[in-house]
């Protein structure tokens, strides 16, 4: 049997800001009700519609009001709703390959947040992951690094690495320390080598790791973070960094990184107890 093609525009998945409650599907007015009656306006929730109308994939309804932010998944005649705020959301993960967003929100009691979007879009979903992360919802962050020698280095050693670790400044406006490391793509018929970056701001930690498939950012508050170490030996090195809900990122080390990667777990271990003892 032939499979009807999909003739929709390719816009007709990307994500929309409601501008009249009426364009929002109602499945997701249910959840809303009390921050309707409280005055939100239908602005501040985005649709997120299926990338196919015969794809499985859940449509998202993400809204905000005050501090809180609500995240439902519709899926299967059924809507998940998740209702947060950045003191229950122990980490942030943020992916992107091409132009298709990825972010999971792990939230206190195991439960996780999790939605996607078209990157074209992500500035009307820009409150939602500020909310997330601890700032106002209007919060814009720094798109530029202060001029050290440090930085220049990088920036001379990995212009693209240079440019994805301002993401930092999404979680602190201070970047404190960090950690480059450049590993080694074994892949005969495409080589890009992948990089890692680990910085350490006054609010924790953000741990970048960017390969030829996309990039993945991970934002850990200082108070989240349960063990931050490095593992294995040879080339099964690494460094694990640990939430207090059990879910760790590893970044490969190289046997010639592994000095300077133990100096660097060295100082952050001095600043994440100078920043819990404020």
């Amino acid at each position: 049997m032939r499979m009807q093609m999909d003739k929709r525009p390719t816009l007709a998945s990307w994500p929309k800001r409601v501008y009249a409650w009426e364009e929002l599907p109602e499945p997701f007015h249910p959840a809303l009700r009390e921050w309707k009656e409280s005055g939100m306006p239908p602005g501040n929730v985005t649709y997120i519609p299926q990338v196919s109308q015969k794809s499985r994939e859940p449509e998202y309804a993400a809204a905000w009001w005050g501090k809180q932010v609500l995240i439902q998944t519709a899926q299967r005649d059924q809507v998940d709703t998740i209702s947060l705020d950045a003191d229950r959301v122990h980490l942030c993960s943020y992916q992107v390959q091409l132009l298709r967003c990825l972010v999971e929100l792990d939230i206190e009691g195991g439960k996780r947040a999790v939605f996607s979007y078209n990157k074209v879009k992500e500035e009307q979903l820009r409150p939602v992951l500020n909310l997330a992360l601890g700032n106002t919802a209007d919060f814009v962050f720094p798109t530029e690094h202060p001029q050290t020698m440090e930085l220049q280095k990088l920036l001379k050693d990995s212009y693209a690495m240079y440019n994805l670790s301002k993401l930092c400044y999404r979680f602190g406006t201070r970047l404190l320390d960090f950690l480059w490391l450049r590993g080694r793509d074994r892949n005969l018929f495409r080589k890009v080598d992948p990089e890692y970056w680990i910085g350490a701001t006054e609010r924790g930690l953000t741990a970048i790791s960017y390969d030829r498939y996309g990039t993945r950012t991970v934002w850990l508050r200082w108070k989240n973070l349960t063990r931050l170490s490095m593992e294995g030996s040879g080339r099964s090195r690494y460094i694990r960094i640990t939430s207090v809900q059990g879910m760790a990122v590893e970044f490969p080390v190289l046997e010639e990184q592994a000095g300077t990667g133990a100096l660097f777990l060295e100082r952050v271990e001095r600043l994440r107890m100078q920043e819990l003892s404020v």
